[in-house]
């Protein structure tokens, strides 16, 4: 009993410890979201990253943390996928995650004529493909109208007289030949439809590895910018203790949208402040990591 009123006893007065303790953050926050409009200015120019959110926090012990979510690292594309007959499912794409901001914003970034020029050739495309569908149905109908056809002829052969089997057996021939025909013009078809999509899934290949360059050029410049506004501006950070850090998390940035972070630390920022280092070891003396 003694035991359990001992424990109540520092609990109360942890918390009221903790409640008494007046901590006063307001210097920090200034200069946190001076630092904020600070990177939100160095980035304004670039269009190809194009920043859709920056939220900025501080974790006692641990340091400022500034996420980015950019237009850049979230890039969606079509794709083509693997049904022969239905169209729905040749292209991936989920209504329900469609980001209707970002995709406001690409458009915004492309030309109206690349845009017209870009959806034309997808539609032409897919209405080659749902032809060629279409017309290879048509040849299944025809191959076994003439298979019916062919065993209707067997059975009347076998039932008919010698004189009318030459006749039947010619009909035979004939029909043999047509289904040869049709199976020739459907492997045809086929082959047209497999170059097609052969191509879409190139193109789309080629989709992804641009904007795949394009993210990694985007990150490459970011990292640039943040190095520089540290070195620049990082004494603005009065009031960040020196055993604490600048953590940076770029959202979706990473492959598979991992995040990518990367961790500064302030005595490394004032040794840049200070031209002891420049901004490219400040950037190698940054942990990075995808999480």
């Amino acid at each position: 009993m003694k035991l359990i009123i001992s424990l109540l006893s520092l609990s109360l007065f942890s918390a009221s410890g903790f409640a008494n303790d007046t901590l006063d953050f307001s210097p920090l926050k200034r200069e946190i979201h001076i630092m904020e409009n600070i990177l939100k200015a160095s980035v304004a120019t670039d269009k190809e990253l194009t920043i859709r959110e920056l939220k900025s926090s501080y974790l006692l012990g641990q340091g400022i943390h500034f996420s980015i979510h950019a237009r850049a690292f979230n890039q969606r594309a079509f794709s083509f996928a693997g049904s022969d007959t239905n169209m729905a499912q040749w292209f991936d794409f989920d209504a329900s995650d469609f980001d209707h901001h970002a995709f406001a914003e690409q458009a915004e970034a492309i030309s109206k004529q690349s845009l017209e020029i870009a959806m034309e050739s997808i539609h032409q495309v897919s209405e080659q493909i749902r032809d060629l569908a279409e017309n290879e149905r048509e040849i299944e109908h025809d191959i076994r109208s003439l298979e019916r056809e062919k065993r209707d002829v067997e059975f009347e052969r076998r039932l008919s007289e010698k004189a009318d089997i030459k006749q039947l057996e010619k009909r035979k021939a004939d029909l043999a030949q047509q289904v040869a025909q049709l199976e020739k013009q459907k492997a045809a078809l086929k082959e047209e439809k497999q170059t097609l999509k052969a191509k879409a899934t190139k193109n789309k290949q080629q989709k992804q590895q641009e904007q795949a360059q394009k993210k990694q050029a985007s990150i490459k410049q970011l990292e640039h910018t943040l190095s520089t506004m540290l070195c620049d501006y990082g004494a603005g950070l009065k009031h960040l203790p020196e055993n604490e850090f600048v953590n940076f998390t770029l959202v979706n940035a990473g492959q598979d949208n991992e995040d990518l972070i990367y961790v500064f630390n302030k005595q490394d920022i004032q040794k840049c402040v200070m031209t002891k280092i420049d901004k490219n070891r400040l950037l190698a003396e940054a942990k990075k990591y995808a999480f």
